[in-house]
């Protein structure tokens, strides 16, 4: 894998029956079949001419679809041509000696990519595959940047609300979260429309008497969800409003208990304008049922020691109810993938050549500072020095709180780059 910075990263692919390319199946000469080809370029358009490209048939080159990790971006369902890099002439792509597939001033910026596990592919299906996806309900999702299935799935719940079924309105408590059935009695609409609220008077098996207080343009539910004379079963959080009880904006009114019972602990997800709780807990419903049975990740050992669920346990779980194992689990998962990232950015760092800066101490001789430096910053010096003399690039981060000296290293750093005979800036 090779990583690309601030520069385009387009897909050459070689499937034979897609480019109708089957006379010239040796022309590639892939040293992997069965993946795809990356060229990394150094502009933002593709020149036909710096591949020393002859003339031949037509080659699709396809821009990588958004959700595909950056750093190695792989052929997937959905990638769109590009503007500007739509098709290029191609014949052979060929070493200039012959004998090898690709020429020589491009050799080092194109390699070969692991395509994405077929078993992943329905995590990175668009947002629009789910029911009751369409153009307008895509906006507000990408506001919140849920774009993918796997998006939806992780927007993890950030509250839970706990309800109590009660038989009678004597029974709840105000400011608590109830489920209570109720009988609509009446229906009261404010004198000035659209100014004051609308409320249904409704009474429970005991004859108490509460008020279903809709503002707005939900007035129009009410009408149609609570017919005088008819039992719902009503969730929402029990007020008072003077003398009388209220619920305002009802969660939740159904014919059936059932219904009901079965939110007795409900998910609260973080929203943007458009977007309903009820729909956006739909959503999530519909992508958790498309998660891929995977095989376990985490060593053995310390799976085994912290007694944490699976990973599609985990999600199922943490979109259900407070669990605390469920989200142990998936908040482990993301510090792993954290750092097996930057094992990788830092692995790749080690393959590139950089120049090495060797200083012989002549000017940091010369730094007289009216303080002892700490054995802390002597020992990040000495670090980076030796970082410094290596011929891998240096990927190094210092922290330490504000005050704790770290300019005065990254100074004596710039005093080696200078000893070598370069320039620094801070």
């Amino acid at each position: 894998m090779r990583l690309a910075r601030n520069i385009d990263v387009v897909e050459l692919h070689h499937r034979i029956d897609q480019l109708a390319l089957k006379p010239q199946r040796h022309v590639l000469r892939l040293e992997r079949p069965g993946h795809d080809i990356d060229i990394v370029l150094s502009e933002q358009i593709l020149k036909p001419f710096e591949l020393g490209l002859a003339p031949g048939v037509s080659v699709a080159v396809k821009k990588a679809a958004d959700h595909v990790i950056r750093l190695a971006r792989a052929s997937v369902p959905g990638a769109k041509l590009g503007a500007g890099e739509a098709l290029f002439e191609s014949g052979h792509i060929r070493h200039a000696r012959g004998g090898k597939a690709l020429a020589r001033r491009v050799q080092a910026s194109i390699v070969c990519t692991i395509m994405r596990p077929e078993a992943l592919n329905p995590l990175f299906a668009e947002t629009k595959t789910l029911d009751g996806v369409g153009p307008k309900l895509a906006k507000p999702l990408e506001k919140l940047g849920l774009t993918t299935i796997k998006d939806v799935a992780y927007h993890l719940p950030e509250r839970f609300v706990s309800r109590r079924a009660i038989a009678n309105l004597d029974e709840g408590a105000e400011g608590e979260q109830v489920i209570v059935a109720l009988t609509p009695t009446e229906h009261r609409a404010p004198y000035n429309p659209g100014r004051g609220p609308y409320r249904v008077l409704a009474q429970d098996e005991a004859g108490n008497i509460c008020a279903l207080t809709y503002f707005g343009r939900a007035s129009y539910t009410a009408k149609k969800q609570l017919p005088v004379g008819e039992k719902r079963w009503v969730a929402g959080r029990l007020d008072r409003y003077g003398e009388m009880l209220q619920i305002v904006h009802p969660d939740h009114v159904e014919a059936d208990s059932a219904a009901n019972m079965g939110r007795m602990t409900e998910a609260v997800y973080r929203l943007s304008e458009g977007l309903t709780q009820p729909r956006i807990a739909s959503l999530v419903e519909q992508a958790l049922t498309r998660l891929p049975d995977l095989p376990e990740w985490i060593e053995p050992g310390q799976f085994a020691a912290e007694s944490w669920p699976s990973w599609g346990e985990a999600m199922l779980a943490a979109h259900k109810g407070p669990n605390e194992p469920a989200r142990e689990r998936l908040a482990y998962d993301e510090l792993l993938a954290n750092s097996l990232a930057l094992l990788l950015v830092k692995a790749e760092g080690r393959r590139r050549k950089g120049q090495a800066l060797v200083g012989d101490g002549h000017l940091r001789a010369k730094l007289a500072l009216p303080f002892e430096m700490t054995g802390a910053q002597k020992r990040s010096i000495a670090e980076i020095e030796g970082d410094l003399q290596q011929e891998a690039p240096m990927l190094r981060l210092l922290q330490g709180d504000v005050g704790a000296g770290k300019t005065v290293v990254a100074l004596a750093a710039m005093l080696i780059a200078c000893e070598a005979g370069k320039q620094a800036a801070l």
